[in-house]
């Protein structure tokens, strides 16, 4: 009989340890599906430029066509049409369909090469 005991101790245990490890799974899954949702991830209008536009025009220049620099260019004359520029791009410059599709990191990116004097 003291067998029989142990062995339902046992086995009322897993159940609990069972339980509170779906417990923990649960509020792991829900808290990994919210966070997406309150977590801002736009980076800086100077670091988008840093790693994408920099190496053609550094400090708003244009090493390819330096008569066409970046500041002071009609492109910047409004947020269209320089998502315009970023979409169908003219000559070498590649497009940047990530960031034309993100209006927080276009809207910072504009703003930053807006900026540059």
């Amino acid at each position: 009989m003291s067998s029989t005991i142990k062995e339902l101790g046992e086995k009322s245990m897993r159940r609990d340890w069972i339980g509170h490890l779906c417990q923990a799974s649960a509020i792991s899954a829900l808290y990994c599906a919210l966070l997406p949702f309150s977590v801002s991830a736009t980076p800086s209008g100077g670091d988008i430029f840093k790693n994408n536009c920099a190496a053609c025009h550094a400090s708003g220049g244009n090493i390819v066509d330096p008569k066409k620099p970046l500041k002071g260019s009609k492109k910047l004359a409004n947020k269209e049409m320089f998502k315009d520029l970023l979409s169908k791009p003219a000559g070498a410059m590649p497009a940047f369909p990530k960031i034309v599709e993100d209006d927080p990191s276009l809207s910072a990116l504009y703003d930053y090469c807006k900026s540059l004097k």
